[in-house]
């Protein structure tokens, strides 16, 4: 960008494209990696920087008719801002941007905090794209044949096999990874398709004092509403409350708020385990690879994580 920083960019974004010139401040979002408040005329807005692997132009405009849509359906998420151009997402100094209404609210700390609402918004969730796939306004796939890819630990794991010299810690890789082919085995086919969200954590739960909003729909896919529903089960357990008891009545309070707002139908228990399991080991695997990959060390049992969260998803979902 020769020596402009990314804030000079985003500042330049938002008056070239966006035209606000008026009291215009930015300033970057904690916590956020290349997301910025900006303040024009004592309106808020939230200007984000797209993530490398959605820079596809197939998958921005995917995303962005999904956005589009559920605002239609008055479903609780932000609202898209086109640019001068009447596109909503640009592309400067070869970056991807967008930007979408701020919404006053602060996110959860933890999926553990109120696994209720986290249930109920995401069963509301895919309860408004299941309608939009009856009305037509979507339409799924015929030709796809890599259903469950998104939650598929398996490449990740090799990769950190293939740096790992520790014995302890190779034997339980290739444990998780003997582990995960039976799982992804016992998936079988999909059951409800839909544009699942991705990436269903704290951080993309935002709490306001009227309801909650689900953010952040950069990760959205055609694939399995299992996959979501595992994803958010699969993150209470592994960050939740350490009392079984606790963490087992957080997860039932998930699932059934989920069931009672998505209108969908129980997944039998067997598949619940195993999507769940290939998320907890796909967000380990990714963590270690931060890890290694940013020069951390290990830590001396990095097995203790992961095996203790695959045991209380089984205690949990008993």
């Amino acid at each position: 960008m020769r020596g402009l920083s990314i804030l000079d960019v985003a500042a330049d974004v938002v008056q070239k494209h966006y035209a606000l010139q008026t009291d215009l401040q930015l300033r970057p979002l904690p916590g956020r990696r290349h997301v910025f408040l900006v303040t024009s005329k004592d309106t808020r807005y939230v200007l984000k920087c797209v993530p490398v692997p959605s820079v596809a132009a197939e998958r921005i405009e995917f995303t962005h008719r999904l956005v589009r849509f559920l605002e239609q359906r008055n479903f609780t998420t932000y609202s898209l801002i086109a640019s001068v151009s009447g596109c909503t997402w640009v592309f400067e100094h070869g970056l991807v941007w967008e930007m979408h209404t701020y919404i006053d609210g602060e996110p959860l700390e933890t999926i553990a905090a109120s696994p209720s609402a986290v249930g109920e918004l995401l069963g509301r969730y895919h309860n408004a794209v299941h309608y939009l796939i009856q009305d037509g306004t979507l339409e799924v796939p015929v030709n796809k044949n890599d259903w469950y890819h998104s939650v598929d630990p398996i490449a990740l794991l090799r990769v950190f096999r293939s740096f790992v010299a520790d014995n302890t810690l190779a034997a339980l890789i290739d444990s998780l990874l003997d582990k995960s082919m039976l799982w992804m085995d016992s998936l079988a086919e999909p059951q409800a398709i839909i544009p699942i969200h991705g990436d269903v954590s704290a951080s993309n739960v935002i709490i306001t004092p009227v309801r909650a909003y689900l953010i952040d729909f950069e990760c959205a896919q055609w694939e399995d509403s299992l996959v979501d529903l595992a994803q958010a089960v699969a993150r209470l357990v592994s960050a939740g409350n350490p009392d079984p008891e606790t963490k087992k009545r957080a997860v039932g309070l998930l699932i059934s708020s989920y069931l009672n707002s998505s209108g969908l139908s129980k997944p039998s228990h067997d598949r619940l385990v195993a999507a769940a399991s290939l998320h907890l080991a796909l967000d380990w695997a990714c963590e270690q690879l931060r890890r290694h990959t940013a020069g951390c060390v290990v830590h001396d049992e990095p097995h203790a994580d992961i095996s203790r969260a695959l045991e209380s998803l089984e205690s949990c979902l008993v």
